[in-house]
């Protein structure tokens, strides 16, 4: 129902655009055919009968009777009602009407006519609303230069009733060619409608949910918890509960009395009452969302630990399996997932190496904070002395092999630790509002190579990527627009890749600034697609030219089935909705070939090649044109 009403209004306005188009093309037509009579009732009647006195200053009474019959009889006819001549001076000289109020811009018109040129206006007669078609052309008597003009007035409402009548017959034809279109591709559309809901909804469920178990997985937990924490005032705990013993049980018994074990555990932990969800986080570890409880969740915690206390049977075997917790709470120990999810795993470890059913995490007992603190000071430092660097990792193309694009990477050169990658930074630089910083040279940077390789001879596509706290910054497009101005970069080489969960995060206030991006210009791309909050929202809303598969969709490829379906539905998604799909974390010839095999666009990872210094590239792009995939 939203396509065809969507799709009807398209084609209403479509077709009046057509039929303003066409009613424009006959009027011009009409206009021209009314000014050619006109253009030869002055060259074949008024060019050999008129004087040159006629033209040099108002005619005599006796002149003016002859002239009046001239018109009467040759020239006043199809519509021409009034004629007047002009000297070449612009002034009025003769009128079939005396009396007649000339066209308001005469003068102009005029003048433009003594200058060889045929001119048409269209005004009104005498004060009255009725419209009239004003001819100017020019008289040369004897050849050369016009010797003055003559004005041929023409009743505009035959010339527009002409007009209007093609251009309902036109309309009329083409609303039912539209209307006839939109019934013959009803059908065909609502069963394609149907279906692609049908595959993101199964893409949605294999993305989120882990398949030995029926549980959510760890993207899907991270989702759930997404959902929650943008509630106002939301409060949750989040619990992370890990089976004791489960890999000497793995190495005695086997891979698949294990996989029992966890199917039986996910059994025991679904009799617990009150988790808004649960999930299978880990190999052995399971996460549990909680609605509000206190510091000490102690209730829940007796609960896990009681769903334990019967042994469970796997195969002939009475297996007893003890459990650790960690928690961490929403809002007090932090509002995004990631940070959560951390920070229960902390709570975990401190259970785990204590020897306790359950640990609450403490910050005390996190030392990342301090080191935190001491990353922060010495990444200002680095941007300072100018330590940062920006790297790129080349993209090649599956069909030809061909290097098509990079992705623009910051780079830490530590003097103590060597070349440091993003993860181990920019999780503080985003905390403690370093990431504009940084964020400013990665585009500077990057749209100053892309001229410097541009000058070589070498297009290439550059990736770059935003945060969450990016698309809430109003300044980001113009930073954008100034560096793609400044270094002569077009915008349609610029991808901007957003992870769904930072679609999420700032749905609101980042509106804005993604439409002022789109302005741009710039390709927008969905990032660690499958892994976020809505796949299909994020491709719809952004407008994405491009989707971006996660890596761990690709790492299981070729064997793996469900990751196999997720990749394949992935791509006909993408390119149904019109968007490239780039794989991420390409490692192997068979990977290569399996996506190729599929539809895939491009390939980025280690295979294709690791991210490469600036000056590294072009010598890659330049000798190797095509990458040589090893089999």
């Amino acid at each position: 129902m939203q396509f065809a009403v969507l799709a009807a209004i398209g084609l209403t306005v479509a077709a009046a655009v057509i039929v303003a188009l066409v009613r424009q093309a006959y009027a011009t037509q009409a206009e021209q055919r009314a000014i050619a009579r006109a253009r030869l009732a002055t060259e074949l009647v008024l060019d050999g009968r008129l004087h040159h006195s006629d033209l040099a200053a108002p005619v005599k009474p006796a002149r003016r009777d002859q002239l009046d019959r001239l018109f009467a009889t040759s020239v006043l006819r199809d519509g021409i009602f009034s004629g007047t001549l002009y000297s070449r001076r612009a002034a009025p000289v003769y009128s079939t009407r005396p009396n007649g109020t000339p066209p308001r811009d005469a003068g102009v018109a005029v003048r433009a006519a003594l200058d060889g040129k045929v001119v048409a206006r269209v005004g009104t007669s005498g004060g009255t609303p009725k419209r009239v078609l004003y001819t100017y052309v020019p008289v040369a008597l004897g050849g050369g230069r016009a010797s003055g003009v003559v004005v041929l007035a023409q009743d505009f409402g035959p010339i527009s009733a002409a007009t209007r009548h093609s251009t309902l017959v036109v309309a009329a034809v083409l609303e039912g060619v539209l209307l006839g279109l939109l019934l013959l591709l009803g059908p065909p559309l609502a069963r394609a409608s149907r279906r692609i809901e049908s595959q993101v909804a199964e893409l949605d469920w294999l993305a989120t949910h882990d398949e030995l178990t029926g549980l959510a997985n760890r993207s899907g937990f991270s989702r759930g918890l997404e959902r929650v924490a943008a509630e106002q005032g939301a409060s949750a705990t989040v619990m992370l509960v890990d089976l004791e013993s489960f890999h000497e049980f793995n190495d005695t018994l086997g891979p698949a009395w294990a996989d029992e074990l966890l199917v039986k555990a996910a059994a025991r932990l679904r009799t617990v009452e009150g988790p808004i969800l649960l999930a299978r986080t880990g190999e052995d570890e399971f996460g549990l969302l909680l609605p509000h409880a206190e510091s000490h969740p102690t209730g829940y915690v007796d609960a896990i630990r009681s769903a334990f206390a019967t042994p469970l049977t796997i195969g002939d075997q009475r297996v007893v399996i003890d459990v650790r917790i960690g928690s961490a709470q929403l809002p007090l120990h932090g509002n995004e997932p990631d940070v959560l999810l951390r920070r229960a795993g902390v709570a975990l470890s401190i259970a785990k190496q204590a020897g306790v059913a359950a640990q609450t995490y403490d910050p005390d007992h996190d030392s990342s904070d301090v080191s935190r603190m001491a990353l922060t000071t010495e990444l200002r430092i680095a941007l300072r002395e100018q330590r940062l660097v920006v790297h790129y990792q080349p993209q090649a193309d599956l069909a030809t092999g061909a290097i098509r694009g990079v992705e623009a990477l910051i780079r830490w050169q530590h003097p103590q630790r060597g070349l440091l990658p993003a993860s181990e930074f920019i999780e503080a630089a985003e905390q403690t509002g370093l990431i504009a910083d940084i964020r400013r040279l990665v585009i500077e940077s990057s749209a100053a190579q892309w001229e410097t390789w541009r000058a070589a001879g070498s297009k290439l596509d550059i990736a770059v990527n935003l945060s969450a706290v990016d698309l809430l910054d109003p300044e980001l497009p113009r930073e954008i627009e100034s560096a793609l101005s400044k270094h002569a970069m077009p915008a349609e080489y610029l991808v901007l890749e957003i992870t769904e969960r930072t679609l999420l995060r700032s749905e609101q206030q980042g509106n804005n600034v993604l439409r002022d991006l789109q302005r741009i210009g710039a390709r927008l791309a969905v990032d660690d697609y499958g892994t976020g909050y809505s796949s299909l929202a994020a491709l719809r809303n952004l407008h994405a030219r491009q989707v971006k598969l996660d890596r761990t969709f690709v790492q299981g490829l070729p064997g793996d089935g469900a990751n196999e379906a997720i990749v394949r539905s992935t791509i006909e998604l993408a390119h149904t909705l019109g968007a490239t799909v780039v794989a991420e974390g390409v490692e192997t010839r068979a990977q290569w070939d399996h996506l190729a095999r599929v539809g895939c666009d491009v390939a980025q990872g280690y295979l294709i090649g690791h991210a490469l210094s600036p000056d590294a590239v072009l010598p890659l792009v330049q000798t190797h044109p095509s990458v040589h995939i090893a089999a």
